[in-house]
This record gives C-alpha cells, structure tokens and sequence, in this order.
C-alpha cells in the first residue's frame, strides 16, 4: 500500500519492440530462455507435471486439419485415458496393464502424427511373451518379426532403434528390474 493508504498501480507499459532470440519471438517468460555463455537461446524442452495439453499441440501443428490429425488425436485421447486411470486407479494388479496400453497408443499417436497412418488400421502390438510354467522372470519377451503393422518396430523405426534387437528374445526377468514402480 501507498503511503495515503491508496494502492500503488502497475507501471505503465513501455513502448518498444517484441522480444527475439535470433527470428524466434519470445512470448512467455524469462524461464523460457537458455544462457549459453554470453548469448541467449530459446529453450524448447520443458519439464510440465501434466503433459497431454503439450501432446495434443504437437499433434496439431506437426499434422494439417482433416482424418490424420484426428486419428492421432484420437490414440492420444486413449493413451491419456488409459494412463489417468492407471494412475488414479486403485487396483494396483491393474495398473501395468493399463500403463501398458497407454504407452501403445501414444506410441500410434506420434507415429500417425509422423505419417504412417497404417497404424490407423489393423496393428498388431509387435511384442509376445512366452510364458514359462512356474517361472515368469524365465518366461521370454519375443519380438514379432511378421507381416502386419507392428506398432513397437515402427516406434523403434521411428526413434532410429537398434534394430538388431528384434531377432533376440528378452528374459521378463531382464525386463523387471527396469520398471520404476510409482505410486
């Protein structure tokens, strides 16, 4: 409060030109910038506890209007789904699986939305087990190397994987010890 007891108002805008980094506008806050010695840098990676606003904008300006867009969005609505309820749900035997599926549909999400729209048709997931009698961490993860769509090789097509790990089979037991458990 002022000293008479009225508030103080906000300084009066100053006149002058937009904010740039190189030919880039900057349009938020300070927090956006990266200092790299003496120089300054938009930074275009940001850490958000809810990340499906930024996931539904990238769709949107990475595919133009029309059936493309919209099937992407429509596995990106199933993978946010899906992982909501994972992770409000209160049966824990059912959140890996519901995890699982949430991570398979975003997956034909950012695939779709980097042009394979076959995954919009029949896909197959692109991973089998073979389960072991009485010993799951024995039991063998198995890349499918068939005809079809298959989701796991197109992400890995995608993200420019090792290829080569699809003609070995994986040990579950391998696997667990990978899995962050979460609340």
């Amino acid at each position: 409060m002022a000293a008479a007891g009225k508030a103080k108002l906000p300084a009066a805008p100053r006149s002058g030109d937009p904010l740039r980094v190189g030919r880039e506008p900057v349009t938020y806050g300070r927090n956006i910038l990266l200092q790299k010695g003496t120089t300054f840098e938009i930074q275009h990676r940001f850490f958000v506890n809810d990340p499906w606003e930024l996931i539904t904008e990238a769709i949107a300006r990475a595919v133009v209007p029309g059936k493309t867009r919209d099937i992407a969005q429509s596995f990106r609505r199933q993978a946010e789904d899906y992982f909501r309820a994972a992770t409000t749900g209160r049966e824990l035997a059912v959140r890996p699986v519901l995890l699982y599926y949430a991570f398979l549909n975003l997956s034909k999400a950012y695939r779709v939305a980097n042009g394979n729209v076959g995954l919009a048709g029949r896909a197959l997931h692109g991973i089998s087990c073979e389960p072991k009698s009485g010993r799951i961490p024995k039991s063998l993860i198995k890349f499918n190397t068939g005809k079809g769509t298959l989701v796991f090789q197109e992400l890995l097509k995608l993200l420019d994987g090792n290829a080569g790990v699809l003609g070995s089979d994986l040990p579950l037991g391998h696997l667990l010890p990978q899995i962050l458990p979460g609340s």
